[in-house]
C-alpha cells in the first residue's frame, strides 16, 4: 500500500491488530489520535513544529506498537540530498532545537 493510502487508512481510523508495519511518515500534521476503544480510553499526541515527521511501526503476531514524533526521518544524514528536504537541522556548537510534545489521556 502506498504512503499516500497509508495515511488515508490511518486518518479514518485504521487498526492496526495483525498488521506488520514500519514506516517514517514526512510531514506530519502535528497531530494524532490513537484509540484503543475495547480498553475505553485514547491517547491524543500533539507536537510543535519542530516534528515534521512520525515514526509507526507495529510488528506481526507482537501485542504492542509504537508511534514516535521525530524531527526528521530515519535516514536523513545518509541521503544524499538536500538535509533539510528530511526534517535534518544542522546545529552549530551550543546551538538548540527544541520543540513539545503534548500526550493527553482521553477516557471514553
Amino acid at each position: 500500500m502506498s504512503t499516500v493510502k497509508w495515511r488515508e487508512a490511518l486518518a479514518q481510523g485504521y487498526r492496526l491488530d495483525d498488521m506488520e508495519f514500519d514506516n517514517c511518515f514526512e510531514e506530519w500534521s502535528g497531530e494524532s489520535l490513537i484509540s484503543f476503544p475495547m480498553n475505553g480510553y485514547s491517547l491524543h499526541i500533539k507536537a510543535s513544529s519542530a516534528f515534521s515527521h512520525c515514526v509507526l511501526f507495529t510488528p506481526a503476531d507482537k501485542p504492542f506498537f509504537a508511534f514516535e514524533p521525530t524531527t526528521h526521518l530515519n535516514d536523513a544524514v545518509s541521503r544524499r540530498t538536500e538535509t533539510t528536504l528530511h526534517g535534518l537541522e544542522i546545529l552549530e556548537p551550543s546551538e538548540l532545537l527544541e520543540g513539545d510534545i503534548i500526550m493527553t489521556y482521553l477516557a471514553s
